[in-house]
């Protein structure tokens, strides 16, 4: 049997329960002394001492206690990458301030020399004699590992457990109370109303909580009453808020400002995959129109048409758009028909009316899906049941939930913006406001024109999805 250095000794009483535990922190050369610290209880660390290696030997024989391989805290010696990165700077700040010293052994093992080692420290980095002897013992305790100086934040707090306090916690005040259960009531009740039904933030909810629950009379200003809030028994805006975060997860906070529909879909869990039901290429289809970002003009140039309707068809398998129309009407049954119609066209005929030559690998669509899915608007119509003579299901994903139709929305947007980036005449989304840019002047497409860039982007994005 040998001790080494780092060794841990666990000893042990009649039950076979640890009663003290210690590591081995440096042994002579002769094998003769060791020094050994008490590892018992990270929260009250105790100095170094000498012992024999002989009488160590003799109680591990005598089984009054044993080597053993437990390691006080393995979250603290290896850590992982994001917690060591984040407390590293700390780490390396405490290490430089022992470094010099704890390399002195046995020096700095023995009681008076240790003082003058510390004062030493003391004197070239300025800190406090208190900080460089809790620095040794915890670096002693962590078997002399660097690690060791890192912040131990992993014990902290209950999780899952409210606090009961008996005293206002945080700056001492005399003005500010302590939060109580009909406070908490309070708060509730002023979430509910200012916050989620009149969507006011929760500064300016806190303020009409104390203006309504808080006030100790009014008083007139231009003929009006305004509440005198009771400061000595109002909470704080910090307090309101602490109160808030720790009763609202982050997405009950997000629900709450921004509605339950919006929260729905930006929030929820992502528990499928929306592609699930594309077993094969042609078994869903994808349709929805998007109003283009573009100006055209009549084909004398002169006359100004505005944006077209863009309505696209795309496989949800492969990705690939099969068919598209572009319009200067408004979406209707019969636009979206005339999309689902060019899905099933023959391509190759179809780019010769507008001069482009394409094989049939190149563009390979020309049929229809086992699914259509749409958003509840043209495809909702009774028109709709003649698909079924076609052997085509309908399906239409439910309101304000564009997520369901996550392949065909992307789309619009890469389309959109590299149509953006060539054409003169492209605008962004939405209305113009004073001082932005007027693509108008610039306008030089006709709806032939949209075709063909159209036809030209899809068929360059066709080249990327279809291998051969």
């Amino acid at each position: 049997m040998q001790i080494v250095i780092n060794s841990i000794i666990e000893y042990l009483c009649e039950d076979l329960k640890a009663t003290e535990i210690l590591r081995v922190l440096w042994i002579d050369n002769k094998q003769e002394n060791a020094v050994v610290v008490s590892i018992d209880n990270p929260r009250k660390l105790s100095y170094p001492y000498f012992v024999k290696c002989e009488d160590l030997l003799y109680d591990i024989r005598e089984r009054k206690c044993r080597l053993t391989e437990l390691e006080v805290d393995m979250r603290i010696v290896s850590p992982d990458e994001e917690y060591l990165n984040k407390y590293k700077e700390n780490r390396d700040r405490r290490w430089n301030l022992i470094k010099d010293i704890v390399q002195k052994e046995p020096d700095i093992y023995l009681s008076k020399s240790r003082g003058k080692l510390i004062e030493e420290a003391n004197l070239a980095s300025g800190k406090p004699k208190k900080v460089i002897r809790d620095n040794l013992l915890k670096y002693w305790f962590y078997g002399k590992s660097i690690n060791g100086l890192l912040n131990n934040y992993f014990d902290c707090g209950i999780p899952g457990k409210e606090r009961v306090y008996k005293k206002k916690t945080g700056p001492k005040t005399t003005i500010r109370p302590m939060i109580t259960e009909a406070d908490k009531e309070i708060f509730k009740s002023a979430i509910n109303v200012f916050h989620i039904r009149l969507g006011m933030n929760i500064t300016k909810a806190h303020e009409r909580m104390c203006e309504t629950y808080y006030k100790r009379g009014f008083y007139r200003k231009y003929g009006v009453r305004v509440p005198i809030v009771n400061p000595d028994e109002s909470p704080s805006l910090r307090q309101f808020r602490y109160w808030y975060n720790n009763e609202y997860p982050k997405a009950s906070q997000y629900r709450n400002k921004h509605g339950k529909r919006r929260s729905t879909m930006d929030t929820r869990p992502m528990v499928e995959d929306a592609s699930e039901k594309a077993i094969c290429v042609g078994a869903v289809f994808e349709v929805d129109a998007t109003k283009s970002d573009i100006l055209l003009v009549s084909f004398d140039r002169k006359t100004i048409l505005g944006k077209p309707l863009l309505y696209v068809v795309m496989d949800v398998f492969s990705r690939l758009i099969v068919g598209f129309h572009v319009s200067l009407a408004d979406a209707s049954w019969f636009e979206s028909m005339l999309a689902v119609e060019n899905a099933a066209t023959e391509k190759v005929e179809f780019c010769a009316r507008y001069g482009i030559e394409i094989s049939e690998e190149e563009w390979p669509c020309h049929y229809l899906p086992r699914n259509l899915v749409g958003d509840r608007g043209e495809l909702k119509a009774q028109l709709s049941e003649r698909f079924v003579n076609l052997e085509v299901d309908v399906l239409n994903a439910p309101s304000y939930r564009g997520d369901l139709k996550p392949f065909i929305e992307s789309n619009f947007h890469i389309t959109n913006e590299t149509i953006r980036q060539l054409l003169s005449g492209s605008t962004e989304a939405g209305a113009l406001e004073r001082g932005d840019y007027n693509p108008a002047p610039q306008k030089l497409e006709h709806l032939n024109e949209e075709i063909i860039i159209r036809l030209r982007n899809q068929l360059g994005l066709s080249k990327s999805l279809i291998t051969f």
